[in-house]
């Protein structure tokens, strides 16, 4: 049986002592989940022993930025430009993006965010992203599976 994505979110919280909170503050207002991983680099290994193709192993993987769309919400003590313009730009925060499925995966990311283009009829929307500074934890539940 498929899942669809409604009901995903990413939420965020202060580390204690370098781990990733108890206690996560949802962010309302996401719009989408940017791929998270991508294709592993390709390292050539090829010798003078290959005679027809170039051989390679498997490399690391580039997370990248994580940009995450957001409708704009009121801004209000809890509206969610205000959680995230609150936030500590040089402060690394543990951030929980939580599939609907029920996989997690957990970064630690410093913030930043950016107001997006708007036009005639639209909902005024910003971008939050997150550059994780170490691997990220996954976690697939076995009900998922």
């Amino acid at each position: 049986m498929y899942k669809i994505s409604a009901g995903s979110k990413l939420s965020f919280g202060s580390l204690v002592q370098g781990a990733y909170p108890e206690n996560w503050t949802d962010l309302q207002g996401c719009t989408e989940i940017p791929d998270v991983g991508g294709s592993p680099d390709t390292v050539e290994s090829t010798t003078l022993d290959n005679l027809v193709y170039r051989s390679y192993v498997k490399g690391l993987q580039d997370l990248g930025s994580l940009d995450f769309p957001f409708n704009l919400e009121t801004p209000s003590a809890s509206s969610n430009i205000n959680l995230v313009a609150g936030l500590d730009k040089d402060t690394l925060y543990g951030w929980k993006i939580e599939y609907a499925s029920g996989v997690t995966i957990k970064i630690k990311s410093k913030p930043s965010y950016s107001f997006n283009a708007v036009g005639v009829n639209e909902i005024e929307s910003f971008t939050l992203h997150l550059i994780p500074e170490e691997e990220p934890t996954i976690t697939v539940p076995q009900s998922s599976i």
